[in-house]
């Protein structure tokens, strides 16, 4: 502690010696730990991404959010450009969030101060992936402390001493309290005794598994006593009813990246409810689209899904029937990230189960190349797997005599092998 004090002691001197030379005025230690200064540059205030190998800015005008390089200073990426992206009905904002998968970034504009620390404005949500803009919230006015999730997923928020919380795989809003009012029940924000005292506003935190969100909550801004609340997930999963267009177009250019993650999250939510689930034993087989399902989540789910049989699967989507493929993913020249992230295949490096591989040959629905593509990349990564092809039988397995019998044969023996009945 010495050598450091010595050392800010010493930086304060030069700097104090370097403004006297230049004629500038003397800056004191008070002005420093006060919050007059603070990090800007040419290019706005910086902030560091979790790479750790970039920072992201906003342009001079406001329209755009820039990622750029530390090593080089140079920019690299437009993250948000307010003058492209579908839907945006504003050129410019003041300010904005990105969420820990960089899916989706908050940028709010028309901001309104309230005391000298708490602000609320129109908050928009910029679907990354989508790059489509809309308000994060369904009804009018502004909005205070938008709150990402750990995972990304979710958003809460205040509006009108309320909180509400936006749940983006589903589109839908969801109101969480309802006995806020103005100067007498704050929820998640503070008033301007806790602002000046604390230099807090935001009583909301997010638990690390997202699945619950602790808040505080003001009974009286001129004697507060704070009472803690824990939001329980009920509130934060699940879609509102009815669920309209929009939920059920969230999977449009998503096809296999939802479902899988879903069904790996219900499983462990099923598994924290009910004590006979042994979740350190859990098998997942499908057939077509199933297979695909059952491949997803095991190379991407691997702590999840331990044992997996996948029956003529779809390895590759570029790979599968256009008609189909192109009216729910679009086509890959417009939708390349979606083909690619939906495609077993790009995760199979991530295989740590066990995994038996069935197709036919001569499959006239999913082209046996998907079997031969996955296989190789498999090898290639050095994953050990259980591999059986039924010559010239077609999608559905069934053709010649002893065909049906020998495959169900084949995956009772598999299960019994490597998932034998039994429990905790």
């Amino acid at each position: 502690m010495k050598r450091l004090g010595f050392s800010l002691l010493l930086s304060l001197a030069v700097f104090g010696s370097v403004a006297a030379q230049t004629g500038s005025k003397h800056v004191d230690l008070k002005e420093i730990t006060d919050g007059k200064f603070r990090q800007v540059t040419a290019i706005g205030e910086m902030r560091s991404l979790p790479d750790g190998e970039h920072y992201t800015a906003m342009n001079a005008d406001k329209s755009m959010i820039i990622k750029y390089s530390y090593r080089t200073g140079n920019p690299v990426d437009t993250l948000f450009n307010a003058r492209k992206a579908r839907e945006c009905t504003f050129t410019d904002f003041d300010g904005y969030t990105i969420s820990s998968t960089g899916h989706h970034i908050l940028v709010w504009r028309d901001t309104e101060s309230i005391y000298r620390r708490s602000t609320k404005a129109v908050v928009y949500d910029y679907d990354v992936r989508r790059n489509y803009v809309k308000p994060i919230s369904d009804a009018k006015g502004k909005q205070m402390i938008p709150t990402f999730s750990p995972d990304g997923r979710m958003c809460a928020y205040v509006r009108d001493n309320n909180i509400w919380i936006r749940k983006f795989d589903f589109d839908t809003e969801v109101q969480v309290t309802k006995d806020g009012e103005l100067n007498k029940i704050l929820n998640g924000i503070t008033d301007w005794v806790y602002e000046e005292e604390f230099a807090v506003t935001n009583l909301m935190a997010w638990s690390p598994d997202s699945e619950y969100l602790p808040l505080s909550v003001l009974t009286s801004p001129r004697c507060p006593n704070i009472l803690c609340r824990c939001m329980v997930r009920d509130f934060i999963r699940g879609a509102n009813t009815p669920r309209g267009r929009e939920w059920r177009k969230c999977i449009y250019g998503e096809v296999g990246t939802f479902s899988s993650e879903d069904q790996s999250r219900g499983i462990l939510d099923m598994a924290r409810q009910y004590p006979f689930i042994d979740a350190s034993r859990i098998g997942i087989t499908g057939w077509s689209g199933g297979g695909s399902q059952t491949l997803n989540c095991m190379f991407r789910y691997p702590k999840v899904f331990h044992t997996g049989i996948a029956i003529a699967f779809v390895a590759d989507q570029r790979l599968y029937d256009t008609i189909y493929q192109e009216r729910y993913m679009n086509t890959p020249q417009n939708n390349p990230e979606g083909y690619h992230k939906g495609s077993p295949i790009t995760y199979a490096e991530g295989l740590e189960g066990n995994l038996l591989l069935i197709h036919g040959t001569g499959d006239d629905n999913v082209h046996y190349q998907n079997c031969e593509m996955l296989v190789n990349k498999l090898i290639k990564n050095g994953k050990m797997f259980t591999q059986i092809s039924y010559p010239m039988r077609s999608h559905s397995i069934n053709e010649r005599e002893g065909t049906t019998l020998h495959l169900r044969k084949t995956m009772a023996k598999y299960w019994l092998e490597h998932l034998p009945a039994g429990g905790k």
